[in-house]
């Protein structure tokens, strides 16, 4: 018997965070992304992330890039 249980946390790449900072400063906040660089988990931002480099409040939202021509 398979049980596995899935937990969806909000994870977001860097990218989808420095989209997010564009949309809503203008810019990217450089230095916030150098250091979710360093406390990033497997790769992956998640709002823990975002509340320790200062941008809790920033909206992010996982983009999926439609590749189909």
């Amino acid at each position: 018997m398979n049980n596995i249980e899935e937990i969806e946390l909000d994870e977001w790449t860097i990218s989808d965070v420095e989209i997010a900072m564009k949309k809503k400063y203008g810019k990217v906040d450089k230095a916030a992304i150098e250091k979710l660089k360093k406390v990033q988990h497997r790769g992956n931002v998640d709002r823990n992330d975002l509340v320790k480099v200062g941008h809790g409040k920033l909206q992010v939202e996982s983009v999926e890039i439609d590749e189909a021509k």
